[in-house]
């Protein structure tokens, strides 16, 4: 983590030359301190996200064993770790705040109203599930965990599957205001043909861009999941696949 070391210009004593003095050591001390902290915080949550997800996995097992359904919530720690993912304090599709309902299949947050619009793609394209009240799995809380609202933002963002960069294309002459995006450029396979401003935010999610991001989520996870006791988001981050 690089720190911005405030400085103050002024004439040095017995210096014939204008050197740049630092200021305020402490402040930095106090910074790696906190860094500091914030990473052994961030290492026993992590540790507790662990032991919280193999009970989930030990349970599951029970269950299967004993051919009974254990509901389970979603693992506290787990769910802190989930909530402080970028993004995550709004709903990825409108932007209100504080979602209570999630897309496993995106590993993001949603309000309750973009939910609908969301069980209305069906499961293939959006399985959707209530953060709070709905039973959980170990490998859907391991999706949440590596998905994030953010990193599906940017996807999008990058593919010109969002408002803004709808608009900043349309004054740029590249679309007219009454075209649609077309299957090469945001890799849309809708009946329409195409993507259009009013609806964009509920049709990226059936486009090839979508069903790319969903393949590799999916891939991703599994992947985690056979690597054997989840360690924390970072420790797959170099190697993520799609």
């Amino acid at each position: 983590m690089s720190i911005k070391v405030e400085r103050s210009f002024r004439p040095a004593l017995g210096a014939g030359r204008i050197v740049a003095l630092p200021r305020c050591n402490s402040n930095i001390a106090s910074t790696r301190r906190s860094d500091d902290r914030f990473r052994r915080i961030e290492k026993q949550m992590n540790v507790a996200a662990t032991k919280e997800l193999e009970i989930m996995k030990l349970r599951e097992t029970a269950s299967e064993h004993y051919h009974h359904h254990h509901h389970q919530r979603f693992p506290k720690t787990c769910h802190q770790i989930m909530r402080n993912l970028p993004g995550n304090e709004k709903c990825v599709d409108c932007g209100q705040r504080q979602p209570e309902w999630a897309s496993i299949s995106h590993g993001t947050l949603l309000c309750i109203c973009c939910a609908g619009q969301h069980r209305a793609l069906g499961v293939n394209t959006s399985k959707v599930r209530s953060v709070s009240m709905d039973s959980w799995t170990y490998a859907d809380v391991v999706a949440m965990l590596e998905g994030g609202n953010d990193q599906l933002a940017s996807f999008y963002t990058r593919h010109y599957l969002c408002r803004e960069s709808y608009e900043h294309r349309r004054e740029s002459s590249l679309l007219s205001p009454s075209a649609s995006f077309s299957s090469s450029s945001s890799g849309s396979s809708d009946e329409d043909g195409g993507v259009y401003e009013e609806d964009i935010t509920i049709k990226r999610y059936r486009t090839k861009a979508g069903l790319f991001y969903r393949k590799n989520l999916g891939l991703h996870v599994q992947r985690v999941l056979s690597l054997g006791v989840y360690k924390g988001r970072e420790a797959y981050r170099g190697n993520k696949q799609g």
